[in-house]
C-alpha cells in the first residue's frame, strides 16, 4: 500500500503527506500576514482549496475563541468532549497529538483540528456504538487532521442531516463490517484528501440521499464499495484513488454529477457502476487493471455520457446496459480481456473511441419477447428495432483501416422456460467510417 499510495500523492499533489490544516492552525499563533505564505510553504494543492483553508483560519481569527485539548498549556483540557461542549459557534477546538479514547458528538458549529493526522488518534476500543464513533450534528463544521481507528463496532465517522461540512486531512479505518464514513441526508459537504479504508464488508463511504456533495483527493483501499451512493444529486466526485476494493464506485441513482480524473485500479469487481442514474459525466478517468468491468452503466439509466477517458486491461472496457441515450465517445480503450465496449441497450452513439487489442473490441446485444403461441421471430424483430438505434462511427480500430468495420453481436428472442427455450440470432452492425489513425485521448 505505502508505495502505490505515494506514487498516486505525488503524482496528483506534488507533496508527501504534511498537512495543509497543520501549518495553517500553527500561524493563527503569529498572525494574519503569515497564513498565504505559510499555506504554500512545501504544498502545491490547487487554489480554490488553499482559499478554503485560508477563509477558514481568518473567520476563525476574527470570529471565534481557540480551546486546547492536551499538551502541557495551563487550562488545556484533556478530553476533547469536554471541549466541544465548552465551545461556542465559530471557536476552534485544537487538539495536540496524543490518543483519546472517547467517543464524539459534535451538536456546534466549530472547528475541530488535530495537530497531526499521523499522531492525533480517536481510538474506537471498547466502546458500544450507536451511530459513529465521531458524529457531527451541525451545519457549518471543519473536520481535520484526526486518525480514526482501533474501532471494536459501528461507524468511524458518521455525519446527517448537516450542511457546510469540511472533513479533510483524516485517516479513517473502518471496522470490517461497518462503513468508514457514512453521510445521509446532507447538502454541501466536501471529503478533501482523506485515506478512507479497511471496510472489507461494507462500504469506504457510504453517501445517502443528499445533494452537493464534492468528494475530491480521497484515498479509498480496502474496503467492499470504495463509494456506495444512492440518491444523490448535484455532486462531484474527482481526483481520487480507488485501489484494492471490491468495486470502486457503487453509484445507485446518483443525478446531475461529474465522476472525473479518479484512478480506479486492481479492484476486485467493477471500476465504475453506474445504476438507475441520469445526466452524468464519467470524463478523464484512468480505470485499470480491475477484475470486472471498466464502466458499466446499466439499469434504466439515462442521458449519460462517457469521454476522455483510459479504459485498459480490465475483463469488459465499457457496458452500457439497459439504458437510454448513453453517448460514449474519445475514450481509450484497450487491452481488455473481454468486450472492449459491449452495448445492450437502444439509443446509444459510439463515437470517436480507440479501440485496440481487446476481445472482441465491440459486441451487442438485443432481446426481444416471445409469448406462448408466438413464434420466435417476434422476438427477434423486437430486438432488431433497438438495434437499429446504435450507432458506431469513427471509431479506430487497432489499426488503419479505410473499409467499413464489421461488429459482430446477437439478438436473442426470450421465453418463459415454461413456454419454450430462447432462441438467439446472429446478426452485425457497421462502423461506415472508421477512422484511420488513433485519436490523442487528452487525458
Amino acid at each position: 500500500m505505502c508505495h502505490t499510495v505515494t506514487r498516486y500523492i505525488k503524482m496528483r499533489w506534488g507533496f508527501n503527506m504534511k498537512k495543509a490544516l497543520v501549518i495553517g492552525i500553527v500561524v493563527l499563533f503569529i498572525g494574519t500576514s503569515a497564513i498565504s505564505s505559510a499555506i504554500d510553504l512545501d504544498i502545491r494543492i490547487d487554489d480554490k482549496s488553499r482559499e478554503m483553508i485560508k477563509q477558514t483560519f481568518i473567520s476563525t481569527m476574527q470570529n471565534g475563541n481557540i480551546l486546547y485539548v492536551g499538551g502541557n498549556g495551563e487550562g488545556n483540557y484533556t478530553k476533547i468532549q469536554d471541549a466541544i461542549d465548552n465551545a461556542s459557534n465559530g471557536d476552534t477546538v485544537f487538539v495536540f497529538s496524543g490518543i483519546y479514547n472517547e467517543k464524539l458528538w459534535i451538536r456546534n458549529q466549530i472547528n475541530l483540528i488535530g495537530e497531526d493526522t499521523n499522531t492525533t488518534i480517536i481510538d474506537g476500543s471498547n466502546f458500544s456504538h450507536f451511530k459513529g464513533q465521531v458524529n457531527i450534528l451541525s451545519d457549518w463544521v471543519n473536520f481535520s487532521c484526526f486518525s480514526i481507528k482501533n474501532l471494536d463496532f459501528g461507524t468511524a465517522l458518521y455525519l446527517c442531516n448537516v450542511s457546510n461540512v469540511n472533513v479533510t486531512h483524516n485517516n479513517i479505518k473502518a471496522v470490517k463490517s461497518y462503513s468508514a464514513v457514512n453521510i445521509g441526508i446532507s447538502s454541501d459537504i466536501t471529503l478533501f484528501d482523506n485515506i478512507i479504508w479497511n471496510s472489507k464488508h461494507n462500504h469506504g463511504l457510504d453517501l445517502g440521499i443528499s445533494n452537493r456533495q464534492n468528494i475530491e483527493k480521497n484515498i479509498f483501499t480496502g474496503n467492499r464499495d470504495g463509494i456506495y451512493s444512492y440518491d444523490i444529486n448535484d455532486s462531484n466526485i474527482c481526483n481520487n484513488y480507488f485501489f484494492d476494493n471490491t468495486q470502486g464506485l457503487n453509484l445507485y441513482r446518483f443525478h446531475n454529477g461529474t465522476i472525473t480524473e479518479n484512478i480506479i485500479e486492481n479492484n476486485s469487481g467493477y471500476g465504475i457502476s453506474l445504476e438507475r442514474s441520469y445526466n452524468n459525466i464519467i470524463l478523464r478517468n484512468v480505470i485499470t487493471e480491475n477484475l470486472g468491468t471498466g464502466i458499466s452503466v446499466k439499469g434504466s439509466s439515462r442521458d449519460n455520457t462517457v469521454t476522455d477517458n483510459i479504459v485498459k486491461n480490465n475483463k469488459n472496457g465499457i457496458v452500457i446496459s439497459n439504458t437510454d441515450k448513453s453517448t460514449v465517445t474519445l475514450n481509450e480503450i484497450m487491452g481488455n480481456s473481454e468486450a472492449g465496449i459491449s452495448i445492450r441497450s437502444p439509443n446509444t452513439i459510439v463515437t470517436k473511441n480507440n479501440l485496440i487489442k481487446n476481445n472482441p473490441n465491440a459486441d451487442f446485444r438485443f432481446s426481444g419477447i416471445y409469448n406462448m403461441g408466438r413464434l420466435p421471430i417476434r422476438g427477434f424483430f423486437q430486438g432488431l428495432k433497438d438495434s437499429f438505434t446504435i450507432t458506431f462511427n469513427n471509431n479506430f480500430w487497432n489499426r488503419n483501416i479505410t473499409q467499413p468495420v464489421l461488429i459482430k453481436g446477437t439478438i436473442v428472442s426470450e421465453c418463459n422456460p415454461a413456454w419454450g427455450n430462447d432462441v438467439t440470432y446472429k446478426w452485425w452492425k457497421f462502423d461506415w467510417h472508421p477512422a484511420t489513425e488513433p485519436y490523442d485521448i487528452g487525458i
